[in-house]
């Protein structure tokens, strides 16, 4: 029995630009022997991590370029008792929801998907809202920090 999940994480951005991390979580002692709570334990540690993943970066559009303001979460799990593995895409985007570079990356996804011969995340995305630049600190939801105005980063 494995003892820890493999979290494979690759961040797309503009013009082929990409990120690969390789993250160990320990898995809990009731998870290490039963697939059912593996994967519960598994979807909600990866989700935990994609929603709070932070770049110094200044992330572009996957498709077209433009400042990244959202991002999209593709988790491909490969779960087995003995070697736990998910692999999380995740896209940076334009656009909060809707247009061209949205569809365009789902398209990506779903195309992914069929040749693996898996389906489609059914995962579901967060509302639209004005979202700070990718790459923003917390900060950046502050008030003093809405679009128009300079944006603070984790690192410059």
């Amino acid at each position: 029995m494995a003892k820890q999940l493999t979290i494979q994480v690759s961040i797309y951005g503009y013009n082929e630009h990409r990120c690969d991390v390789l993250l160990k979580k320990d898995l809990p002692e009731q998870a290490q022997s039963n697939l059912v709570v593996l994967d519960g334990w598994a979807q909600k540690s990866v989700m935990a991590i994609g929603f709070d993943m932070k770049h110094s970066q200044r992330w572009l559009c996957e498709i077209c370029g433009d400042p990244a303001r959202e991002v999209v979460l593709d988790p491909k799990p490969n779960l087995r008792l003995e070697d736990p593995v998910v692999t999380l895409n995740m896209h940076q985007l334009c656009e909060a929801q809707g247009g061209p570079c949205h569809s365009a990356v789902h398209e990506l996804i779903r195309k992914q998907a069929l040749a693996a011969g898996s389906p489609p995340s059914g995962l579901q995305q967060p509302n639209a809202t004005t979202a700070p630049l990718a790459g923003s600190c917390i900060a950046a939801s502050h008030a003093k920090h809405k679009i128009g105005r300079d944006i603070a980063r984790l690192a410059k």
